[in-house]
């Protein structure tokens, strides 16, 4: 089997995301950071041989792929395939509203990431739903270069899954908005090269910063 290489990228931050309610498969679009996160995420892999891309079909990974491929003439795959895990009675909550309305509920949810969700995907089908779709991926693009723009959850049940890693470790790393983690498959096997590389994401965060604080009334007094 020849190498093959996943660039796995998170979206851009939505207002609802910088809000913390719970987005699941709710189609809540880009904010305005959320997309020159993704125009870093452009810069960040504008010099990479990316052979096929795949995306979750919800706006604001759809436009996080656009926005990245930006002058490449390259086609984009979206699939419900790589949505993220749909939280059914929780969508559109702050986990504050959540944990009021349902704590034993969401207590269980931190606890156990595949834990049942009101109304929401079951756990199991979620994984299997995911796994399923980067097992094809990988039979279908052996030994290329492929770019997945997607959501938290999915790309951390990718990476558990190819690294043989229990389903339990989903809640004990980060993947933040506008990373990126490679996972390279070969025949020995899957290696994680980068996790939750957010370099490209430096100046970025640095000139948001200056201007808050350009923008501080303590400055003007």
């Amino acid at each position: 089997m020849e190498r093959t290489v996943l660039i796995l990228a998170r979206h851009g931050e939505t207002s609802w995301n910088k809000e913390h309610r719970f987005q699941g498969q709710r189609d809540a679009p880009l904010s305005e950071l959320g997309k020159l996160q993704a125009m870093a995420l452009h810069e960040r892999l504008k010099d990479e041989p990316i052979d096929a891309v795949y995306t979750s079909d919800l706006s604001r990974a759809f436009e996080t792929a656009q926005l990245i491929l930006r002058g490449r003439d390259t086609c984009i795959n979206p699939t419900p395939e790589l949505r993220e895990r749909h939280m059914g009675a929780w969508e559109g909550l702050t986990f504050d509203e959540a944990m009021k309305a349902y704590p034993e509920e969401v207590k269980k949810w931190l606890k156990e990431p595949l834990a049942t969700v009101p109304l929401g995907e079951d756990g199991t089908h979620f994984v299997q739903r995911v796994t399923k779709f980067f097992e094809r991926l990988l039979n279908m693009h052996s030994g290329e270069r492929i770019l997945v723009v997607s959501h938290a959850g999915p790309i951390k049940v990718a990476i558990c899954s190819l690294l043989n890693w229990d389903m339990s470790c989903l809640r004990h790393f980060r993947i933040s908005n506008g990373s990126i983690s490679v996972i390279e498959v070969g025949r020995r096997g899957a290696l994680c090269s980068t996790l939750n590389d957010e370099c490209h994401l430096i100046k970025l965060n640095r000139a948001l910063t200056q201007a808050r604080q350009c923008g501080s009334p303590d400055q003007h007094k």
